[in-house]
């Protein structure tokens, strides 16, 4: 899942680092990307299908979180239908899906967050499994607050 992430000319480079990354955790089952489709280049909607990333259209349209209820509710999705132990990958600028991850990793599930380096300290009271800086996929120092 990627959201609050600015995707770059070189994303075909970080896709391929973030799935052999993830391969370490086991078979991928679904790669997503949540976006306003309308903000991208269709070249880069292209790019994401090749690459075997699913867009999930988020137009705004005026409305706020539109993104966090589309992953929202994916998670619930994935919770139901994949019981732990399984692995939940989550990249995000967005403290907001802290609460979710924190439970899917106390109920069992391996949790890895990957945030770029500006929003770290606000990822770092998350429960998870790892926190990441992207794309880099350095460990992030935990604040100790």
């Amino acid at each position: 899942m990627v959201e609050n992430c600015p995707i770059s000319t070189d994303a075909h480079r970080h896709i391929r680092a973030l799935l052999t990354f993830a391969q370490r955790y086991g078979s991928i089952r679904t790669l997503r990307a949540y976006m306003d489709t309308s903000l991208y280049k269709s070249q880069m909607r292209s790019m994401l299908h090749q690459a075997g990333v699913s867009v999930v259209d988020c137009p705004h349209e005026d409305k706020k979180e539109v993104v966090d209820r589309a992953m929202g509710a994916d998670l619930i999705e994935f919770a139901l239908h994949r019981p732990a132990p399984a692995t939940v990958i989550l990249i995000s600028g967005d403290c907001d899906h802290s609460p979710a991850i924190s439970k899917l990793f106390m109920n069992g599930y391996t949790t890895i967050i990957l945030s770029p380096q500006g929003a770290l300290s606000r990822m770092s009271h998350a429960q998870t499994t790892m926190l990441l800086s992207w794309p880099e996929l350095k460990p992030a120092v935990r604040g100790s607050s």
